[in-house]
């Protein structure tokens, strides 16, 4: 009898690893689902070819299949400002490449639902997850915080068709050139990076579960006050990181990064004139060019001496070893992203750079996850 104890406590243990590592799989999938979704956002919006669909099904729909469907969607086309101002005389061919470029765009988002609900419910129906995983996944529990990533998931198509539909209207900013409001890109861009750092949080909490222990080299009373005041400066810089994030989206709204191509000055001055102006009209701060630019790179330099005082200064700290790991990547990846943003704008942002410099920063918005997500397994690894 003990002996059939011990197997079917082995069984159960064996069955709740399996149900980890599928559920965490899943998890790490969306989130590089997510992650590829927003570069090739940033690739769409970067080839202008985000206004080319002139409508939205919640279904979506393939491909024209006929010359006289695809004659029809460039009628439609044609009609918009952007057509007029900027893609006036395209070709039929060359309508057909941007076109295909917003469709693969929203079936991409669209798939990336459909992988996260259909694993789900697959791996559930399989026995693969716990019913308390499969819920989590599907309901959207990141943790006992409560944090839930499933509806804010789902509106997101939503979020994108309200932004595009912004360029087919006349611009009502200083920039007159046609394009999505930077409020609405900024909303959908900003709302998809927050969903990502979500589900990437989860697959972490999945893959370092709470019972994981962390070599601690110091009592732990002294490593927990350590862990406390670390966290704290960690959230003000992922404070400052969100913010430089959400500033990037203004400069890719109102197309910011083609203008002032040079560094360390802006043209001739290190301040532009119009920085001045913003005590008057503080709107300029969102529409202004210069200043979206200006903004974009003092936050950027704030993120680069962030971290790096927080690398510096966290690593006095008696913590473990792998939280100075986390800090000296998230560091390292923030170098590497304003040298990026550097070369994109000193090159008239060609796409490649572009969209390069947009994976750049949702890889330093992954580092401060995995910053976070490490200090917070280190706390509760703690003896009570």
């Amino acid at each position: 009898m003990p002996h059939r104890v011990v197997g079917q406590q082995i069984a159960g243990k064996f069955s709740f690893l399996v149900s980890l590592v599928k559920s965490f799989g899943l998890a790490l999938g969306c989130s590089g689902l997510i992650f590829g979704l927003v570069c090739w956002g940033g690739y769409t919006r970067l080839t202008r070819s985000g206004l080319s669909m002139t409508q939205w099904s919640f279904q979506g729909k393939q491909l024209p299949q006929t010359e006289e469907e695809w004659e029809d969607e460039f009628n439609r086309y044609k009609m918009t400002p952007e057509y007029k101002q900027v893609h006036y005389g395209i070709t039929l061919e060359q309508f057909q490449q941007i076109y295909f470029i917003e469709w693969f765009h929203r079936m991409f988002a669209r798939t990336t639902g459909l992988a996260f609900v259909a694993g789900t419910v697959g791996f559930a129906l399989a026995g693969a997850l716990t019913s308390r995983m499969a819920l989590r996944l599907a309901d959207g529990e990141m943790s006992r915080h409560g944090e839930r990533y499933g509806y804010p998931g789902g509106a997101q198509g939503l979020v994108g068709w309200w932004m595009v539909k912004s360029g087919f209207s006349e611009p009502t900013t200083e920039n007159k050139m046609p394009r999505v409001s930077p409020y609405r890109l900024a909303f959908h861009l900003v709302t998809a990076m927050c969903l990502y750092s979500i589900v990437l949080w989860h697959a972490l909490s999945l893959l370092y579960p709470p019972a994981t222990t962390v070599s601690m080299a110091v009592a732990p009373a002294v490593a927990g006050a350590a862990l406390r005041k670390l966290r704290s400066r960690a959230w003000g810089m992922a404070a400052i990181i969100g913010t430089t994030l959400c500033s990037g989206a203004f400069v890719a709204g109102n197309d910011a990064g083609r203008a002032y191509n040079t560094w360390p000055k802006m043209l001739d001055h290190w301040v532009p004139p119009e920085v001045y102006e913003v005590k008057n009209k503080f709107i300029k701060v969102f529409e202004s060019t210069p200043v979206v630019q200006f903004d974009h790179r003092m936050l950027a330099y704030a993120t680069l001496i962030g971290s790096g005082l927080l690398y510096f200064t966290g690593r006095r700290l008696p913590v473990p070893k792998e939280v100075n790991v986390a800090m000296g990547a998230l560091h390292g990846t923030a170098a590497l992203q304003l040298l990026l943003g550097i070369t994109t704008l000193l090159c008239l942002v060609p796409t490649e750079l572009g969209v390069l410099h947009q994976a750049g920063g949702m890889a330093t918005l992954s580092a401060m996850v995995y910053l976070l997500q490490t200090i917070s397994r280190a706390s509760r690894s703690l003896p009570k």
